[in-house]
């Protein structure tokens, strides 16, 4: 389903019906530097004066008429611009509109005469580019011009003026208002700091009207600013060092943005999908989340004069990034703090070692998806870690846990999770065994590649599951956010949920947040008799957002226990500021979500409609169900034979071979011993006069085992009385 953001208003209730009306927003931003960068244009033109020379006398001529007009106007002018669809320049005429001590701002008139920019719009760009910034900003007292200067260095001054010049524009792209679909939202151009055709010979920015400040009727600010303090760091970059690789490039740009005081850009793309190479720029809006994080982490961890260094270093990517970080006094180099980061997006923690967390008060709820949950034993997972990607794989169960590798291991880490605690180890050879397994902690281990992408495969098993049921009614695409705006807060939204199973607890919640900056309740409600939430079943937990448009995982204090099958639960978000928003999915499936507007009390949410349509989609919140069972295996098991625990356990098979006692009983019979391997597949048997020993070497009928987890059983058929007696199955371990 595509994922597109629409907002529903729900104002003030008076009846038990109302209306929701529906916008649609773009639904991310992006830069349109790389595509410059790719598209070569400075080369272009040279082959064009090659190979086409009468269409590079038409572009001289342009290009002087240009000239002679910018001649004769001062407060307007005309600008080369560039067409994102089909790679072409053009020009615009635009006005100067804002003239600061700093900064000079110019609109195309086109914009300007349809309304997509306005003196409000402006006045307010203005000021946060000379004046102040966002309240999160380094410093909220300074502009972006100032802040952007004190982080990464000086502007070229191209034309020599002393004056940073933007220009407020539609820039031509392939957005789509009706679609998933992302907008170039403002770009800088190397090639305005050329003297050459298509270069409007100033140190320049360009900023996207429509949709990046004008959509459906709304001016929008934050991105746009956001935007600005980007662009200009690609000014300063540029200054410093032409050829710098996008990935530091952007990230640095993305920087500028965050420490204005204007966000994080969707850390949720990286952090559900975190199996990403850092270093691969593909021109995706996930790149620009990936190194957002990126680089904020490393700003904290290395300095800001670590980021002027990078910036001005003229070396580029990785030995770029090693030598500002000598520079800084850092002894770790980029493999290291890489591997630091890989766990700070896990732990996120500064207490006790600052290096597993972030101190910017809005990435304090960073925390990665897990890429495998492991709740059913014996398992075998096999996969390959990117370059410069992570995996996390969580383990839940109880009593012992056992990891085997049958590969090489890769880059790893063992993180135990206890409240505000943890332990990190390494995986000591090819095997991690956990012997206090328990639920009170989260285990995860956490794989990364510092060099190539490595499969890996791995067993794992534990004596007791810890059974695992999402009940998640959205397909995980956010295609609407429901905003509460000018309602009588607090307002409850909330999803009913059917326990799946006999004898469970309810573990966590999870609900998708659209907005930054508020405070929401999570409440827990039983079922009234007219199948509406009723009473409360835990405290309301109080829940501080600092990160929008993402999930949000709480994991209740204490779980609800003892839940039956078929039992109905209701799971309530809380919403206790006004212009805040829920994620919400077009699922057909009225009867599911409810809302709690206070003047009319529950109702469900298909009571509502949206422009004269019943509102029959589900609000993406999700509960979590567990409850303990015993693994063994996933074989049948019979403990009519006895049967006592090979030795050595684990073993070498070149070494020793492994002896296993039995208790046949008086009557003679013959013994048949059978070996799986974790698939529940038969790979060796072993059929023999009954003498109450088994020994075995370790081989199945085709050759010699590979190390990793396998479980056995034997047999016992008594030829007296013709009964088998089958054993229980046991786990073996192969080493080699």
């Amino acid at each position: 389903m595509r994922k597109v953001f629409i907002i529903f208003i729900l104002g003030i209730i008076h009846a038990v019906f109302a209306d929701l009306v529906s916008e649609h927003l773009p639904t991310h931003k992006t830069c349109g530097l790389p595509r410059l960068i790719q598209q070569d244009v400075a080369s272009r033109m040279d082959k064009m004066k090659l190979n086409d020379p009468i269409q590079y006398q038409v572009l001289l001529q342009e290009n002087e008429q240009l000239i002679r007009f910018n001649k004769i106007n001062s407060r307007q002018q005309m600008f080369w611009a560039y067409n994102f669809t089909t790679d072409e320049f053009y020009t615009i005429t635009a006005t100067l509109r804002k003239n600061g001590e700093m900064v000079k701002i110019w609109v195309e008139d086109e914009s300007w005469n349809t309304n997509y920019v306005n003196n409000t719009t402006l006045d307010v760009l203005l000021s946060n580019l000379e004046e102040f910034s966002g309240n999160s900003s380094v410093d909220p007292d300074k502009g972006i011009v100032e802040i952007d200067t004190i982080l990464f260095g000086q502007p070229p001054n191209y034309d020599g003026d002393g004056i940073i010049d933007f220009l407020i524009l539609d820039i031509l792209d392939s957005f789509d208002p009706t679609q998933n679909s992302a907008f170039i939202a403002g770009y800088f151009s190397p090639l305005d700091q050329q003297s050459s055709p298509n270069s409007n010979e100033m140190d320049l920015m360009y900023l996207d009207s429509y949709p990046g400040i004008y959509f459906n009727g709304n001016y929008k600010v934050d991105p746009v600013l956001s935007t600005t303090a980007h662009e200009l760091q690609h000014l300063i970059h540029y200054n410093y060092d032409q050829n710098e690789e996008l990935w530091v490039n952007e990230g640095l740009s993305e920087l500028a943005g965050t420490y204005c005081g204007y966000g994080l850009d969707f850390p949720a793309l990286y952090l559900e999908d975190p199996n990403q190479n850092l270093i691969n720029w593909e021109g995706e809006v996930k790149d620009y989340a990936r190194v957002n994080l990126w680089t904020l982490y490393c700003a904290e961890q290395l300095g800001l004069g670590f980021i002027k260094d990078l910036t001005k270093n003229p070396a580029n990517g990785i030995s770029g990034f090693n030598q500002a970080a000598g520079n800084s006094g850092n002894l770790r180099d980029f493999n290291s703090i890489y591997s630091d980061w890989v766990l700070a997006n896990l732990i996120n923690q500064t207490v006790p070692n600052p290096k597993y967390g972030y101190t910017l008060p809005e990435a304090q709820d960073v925390k990665i998806k897990t890429t495998n949950l492991v709740y059913e034993y014996p398992i075998s997972i096999n996969g390959i870690v990117e370059s410069y990607g992570a995996e996390y794989h969580q383990f839940r169960g109880k009593d012992s846990l056992d990891i085997t590798f049958l590969s090489a291991v890769p880059e790893n880490s063992w993180v135990i999770l206890q409240g505000d605690n943890y332990r990190i180890r390494k995986i000591s050879g090819n095997e991690l065994s956990e012997p206090n397994f328990s639920q009170d902690s989260t285990y995860i281990l956490v794989l990364h590649s510092l060099t190539n992408d490595p499969i890996y495969r791995y067993n794992a098993f534990a004596k007791f599951s810890l059974r695992y049921y999402e009940i998640s009614y959205d397909d995980d695409q956010t295609d609407l956010k429901i905003t509460f705006q000018n309602q009588d807060l607090p307002i409850v939204a909330a999803n009913s949920f059917t326990v799946p199973a006999h004898n469970l607890e309810l573990e966590s919640i999870s609900f998708w947040n659209g907005s930054k900056d508020h405070t929401v309740q999570v409440r827990v409600y039983d079922e009234t008799g007219n199948n509406l939430p009723g009473n409360e079943l835990i405290n309301p937990i109080t829940k501080p957002l600092t990160i929008e448009n993402s999930w949000v995982d709480i994991t209740l204090p204490e779980p609800i226990f003892g839940l039956n099958q078929n039992e109905i639960i209701y799971v309530g978000i809380q919403i206790n500021s006004s212009n805040k928003s829920l994620g919400y999915d077009e699922q057909n499936l009225p009867g599911i979500s409810y809302l709690n507007p206070r003047i009319s009390g529950w109702r469900p949410l298909s009571d509502f409609s949206i422009a004269g349509n019943p509102a029959n989609g589900v609000m993406m919140i999700r509960a979590v169900f567990s409850g303990l069972m015993e693994s063994g295996s996933p074989f049948p098991q019979e403990n009519e034979l006895v049967v006592e625990n090979g030795f050595p356990n684990p073993f070498f098979p070149d070494a020793n071979k492994v002896t296993i006692q039995y208790q046949k009983g008086e009557n003679p019979g013959s013994a048949t011993f059978e070996v799986y391997n974790s698939l529940g597949q038969k790979i060796a048997e072993q059929r023999e006069e009954a003498t109450g020993i088994i020994s075995w070497s370790g081989r199945s009928d085709s050759g010699p085992l590979a190390a990793g987890i396998y479980f056995y059983r034997i047999t016992f058929d008594d030829v007296v009385t013709g009964k088998s007696l089958k054993s229980k199955y046991w786990k073996i371990v192969i080493l080699n």
